[in-house]
């Protein structure tokens, strides 16, 4: 273990950086982790992708680092750990994580497709309920960065499991002619709760929040399929949209 107390360090500069700069994150290849249970369920099924450890000055979280971790860790006041952090909330750990190498388009029986998807929170929710529904392959495009500190969060540890594959309408098309079906989610498709759905190797196409899903995807289409509304509600948010969706599929 290690002791930093000065918030000039370039450790302590590096991790701040992190949390707040796509263009750093890209370049390093690496990411923060923050709060106990998301860095615990990096330790327990990704241990090998932390870089370091920042804990809190007088936490008993080091008790759940081993030797291979604590030659990692270090020991900094409060202060300095809410310097690096990006949450609110207190954090008593964060850890730097290296992203994992850029998914490839070789895909399973069934993959999710987000058209520039822009919320963070929204992002988060969806990868984590993909990984929970078998959509563990998910193909973005134009959305917001998934290594984003609020996104990682939102996912509750389960970004550790997804295939992220960065993708545009000419990778789709690709797919399409390997006879995956594609699914585009838009309010005129068709009712997709009213029968058990049943497509070979669908891709189910999610679009942006506020603009939907873009036309060009919306003409490659092999079905467009819809959620029924009541008339008072026009719509759903992107997360809610693809859990409900992911289930049907599945």
């Amino acid at each position: 273990m290690h002791s930093l107390s000065s918030n000039t360090n370039e450790k302590i500069v590096y991790a701040k950086k992190l949390g707040g700069c796509k263009k750093t994150r890209d370049l390093n290849g690496e990411f923060l982790v923050e709060g106990v249970r998301l860095v615990k369920e990096f330790i327990k099924h990704a241990q090998g992708d932390i870089s370091s450890i920042f804990v809190q000055d007088g936490s008993s979280f080091i008790e759940n680092l081993n030797d291979n971790l604590l030659d990692k860790t270090y020991i900094v006041p409060s202060h300095l750990l809410q310097k690096i952090a990006d949450a609110d909330t207190p954090q008593e750990v964060i850890a730097i994580a290296k992203q994992k190498p850029k998914g490839k388009a070789v895909l399973g029986d069934k993959a999710l497709y987000l058209d520039r998807v822009q919320d963070p929170g929204n992002i988060g929710t969806i990868i984590r309920t993909a990984v929970a529904a078998g959509f563990s392959d998910i193909i973005i495009n134009g959305s917001c960065d998934v290594y984003n500190c609020k996104v990682v969060r939102s996912t509750m540890g389960a970004i550790i499991f997804a295939n992220i594959i960065e993708g545009n309408i000419e990778l789709l098309k690709r797919l399409k002619a390997e006879n995956y079906t594609i699914l585009v989610a838009d309010a005129s498709g068709n009712n997709a709760l009213t029968k058990k759905l049943s497509f070979k190797n669908p891709i189910l196409c999610i679009g942006s929040e506020a603009f939907g899903i873009h036309p060009d995807i919306k003409q490659l289409a092999t079905q467009l399929i819809s959620i029924p509304m009541d008339n008072r509600v026009e719509s759903l948010n992107a997360a809610i949209s693809a859990a409900v969706l992911m289930y049907a599929l599945k």
